[in-house]
């Protein structure tokens, strides 16, 4: 459920994922064998697992096809053995008031929201505004991890155009 909704929920339903922002993130778990024949005799019960809007509830067992869904590789290792970023640095930026936008600041969160809030529409609205985050951003990488910052000037230039 959404962080607004208000109603009540149809007695079929067992239980409710309520979420403080509008987006929600589930990892529904089925054991298995790691051979290639149980991977795909499990796929009868993942079928069965699924999560949609309230407003789509019928009272009938809803399946998924998830077998051909997107995977999404996880970011590849640092050179220095450090964590990978979870960010993209390179669309950060443009994907940021999406991001705010999606999720309930927290109580005390409301002034730091405004803030990022008002620099991306500042940036949004001035190219050279733009660039100068991303030049300042791009050099605390450099700071950090030395070939990475060079990377990001190039890119971000390439953006700002």
């Amino acid at each position: 459920m959404s962080p607004n909704w208000a109603g009540e929920v149809p007695k079929q339903i067992n239980r409710v994922f309520r979420s403080t922002t509008f987006s929600g993130y589930a990892i529904p778990r089925v054991f298995l064998d790691d051979t290639a024949k149980d991977r795909q005799q499990v796929q009868v019960l993942l079928s069965q697992i699924d999560m949609y809007p309230l407003s789509q509830f019928d009272g009938r067992m809803k399946t998924r096809e998830w077998s051909g869904t997107p995977d999404f590789s996880a970011p590849p290792p640092q050179p220095d053995g450090s964590e990978a970023p979870k960010v993209d640095p390179v669309t950060f930026w443009d994907e940021l008031a999406t991001v705010l936008a999606d999720t309930t600041p927290l109580p005390g969160e409301q002034a730091q929201y405004g803030k990022a809030l008002a620099l991306v529409d500042a940036a949004a609205r001035d190219p050279a505004l733009k660039a100068a985050i991303w030049l300042s951003f791009c050099g605390a990488l450099t700071r950090t991890r030395s070939g990475l910052g060079r990377d990001m000037v190039e890119l971000s230039a390439k953006g700002t155009k």
